[in-house]
């Protein structure tokens, strides 16, 4: 955990030196920056991970939750940081868009999560379509074979309506056996 605590040192350090100073900055430096504290953070986290990983199964366990808890805490105070850097340069966090922007959408942009509707994203890929035309050209050719097969008459089922009808009045019946190597038996077991 010590070595966290280097790491973590060591980014406050770098982003206390990354701090806007008193001359103003551009919105595109300032963006800038925060994509590359937004890294920072990124690896530093891995860092962290791979620090954490050493030791016995309870000692990782341990050192994991402390390593979320830490990051979390990190990445919120990185946020909260560059929201109200970019709400100084009048960007507003209302879903109204007055002002000069929404705020939220820079943040996520930031972020690199995408800014669009998810809307005009949930397009199906190429796979799915091939695959749901594939399973209604089957449904469909399965209908025709039972449309065809029930317009077929064969020479068994000619046979079996005649012998049908010779033993109706004899008060007999043909019951289908299932074919499994004992049928014979079964046939005269009734």
């Amino acid at each position: 955990m010590a070595d966290a605590t280097q790491v973590e040192d060591k980014l406050s350090e770098e982003i206390s030196e990354n701090t806007p100073e008193k001359k103003q900055e551009t919105l595109e430096e300032m963006l800038s920056r925060h994509r590359k504290e937004t890294t920072d953070l990124q690896n530093k986290e891995i860092a962290m991970k791979k620090v954490a990983a050493k030791g016995s199964k309870a000692e990782q366990k341990a050192k994991k939750k402390l390593v979320d808890e830490e990051i979390s805490k990190l990445s919120m105070k990185l946020k909260e940081r560059h929201a109200e850097e970019l709400s100084s340069l009048g960007y507003s966090s209302s879903g109204a868009g007055n002002g000069r922007g929404n705020l939220d959408n820079l943040i996520r942009a930031i972020a690199g999560v995408s800014v669009t509707n998810q809307a005009d994203r949930s397009k199906p890929s190429k796979g799915i379509k091939r695959r749901g035309k594939r399973s209604q050209q089957e449904a469909a050719r399965e209908q025709r074979i039972q449309e065809e097969q029930s317009k077929i008459v064969s020479d068994r089922m000619i046979e079996s309506e005649k012998l049908e009808q010779k033993l109706e009045p004899l008060g007999l019946t043909i019951n289908e056996i299932k074919p499994d190597g004992h049928c014979i038996y079964r046939a005269v077991e009734d």
